[in-house]
């Protein structure tokens, strides 16, 4: 019976490949917020989203961090609205995914998934800085890159649960840091997935359900010969 839990165990460890998930790595610039105060003390100003991001429990906000991959997947990326004081924009390596209209001065709640922008993969133990993930705005703060204060990422959990997201917020603050902090200017839902198993993790699945067969199979030829 233990060898048998044993292959089991082994078995699952090779079918499944580890959580997809992102980390949110900070340094001494980094600064925390949260909506009630409680844990950092610094409370979010006035956030024209924040019923929405509080009941999905997205009650903490880093400004000035990066990023970090665990696993191979990809980003994909949602608009969720902008309380914009300039015309903004969002760009993934480059490419422009949305861009507010001349004239738009702000874009209500469009839902969690509602409005797709599109996706961006990467693969696994990748840092990601400030040239990848990209705010602008035409009159206001340009090129803001992840790493800098008026990047927000709105995240679940304490300010030190900064580790294993598979969803986060991206949010502008196109006024510049520390003008009002609240970060709703240009809100981006960033959802990460993981990659398909390419073949050789098949391979590796594969053999996985073999042990337990041939586990199994022993016990069975053991518990024959035994009686």
């Amino acid at each position: 019976m233990k060898k048998l839990f044993g292959a089991i165990l082994l078995a699952a460890g090779l079918t499944f490949p580890s959580q997809a998930a992102v980390n949110i790595v900070v340094d001494g610039s980094t600064e925390y917020y949260d909506f009630d105060g409680e844990q950092t003390g610094n409370d979010i100003p006035k956030n024209w989203f924040e019923s929405k991001l509080l009941d999905a429990g997205f009650d903490n906000l880093v400004q000035g961090a990066t990023l970090e991959t665990t696993t191979a997947g990809s980003f994909h990326f949602y608009l969720l609205g902008a309380e914009s004081a300039y015309r903004n924009s969002f760009s993934v390596n480059g490419e422009q995914l949305f861009q507010e209209n001349a004239g738009q001065s702000n874009v209500a709640w469009q839902g969690w998934t509602n409005t797709w922008l599109g996706s961006f993969g990467v693969g696994a133990a990748t840092a990601l800085n400030g040239s990848i993930f990209q705010f602008d705005s035409v009159q206001g703060v340009k090129n803001t890159g992840l790493g800098a204060q008026e990047f927000g990422i709105y995240h679940i959990g304490g300010v030190n649960d900064l580790n294993g997201h598979t969803s986060l917020i991206f949010a502008f603050d196109d006024n510049g840091a520390d003008v009002d902090d609240n970060h709703d200017d240009l809100v981006i839902l960033a959802k990460f997935i993981a990659a398909v198993p390419e073949p050789a993790t098949w391979l590796m699945m594969i053999m996985g359900f073999g042990l337990v067969g041939i586990a199994a199979r022993r016990r069975e030829r053991t518990s024959v010969s035994v009686a």
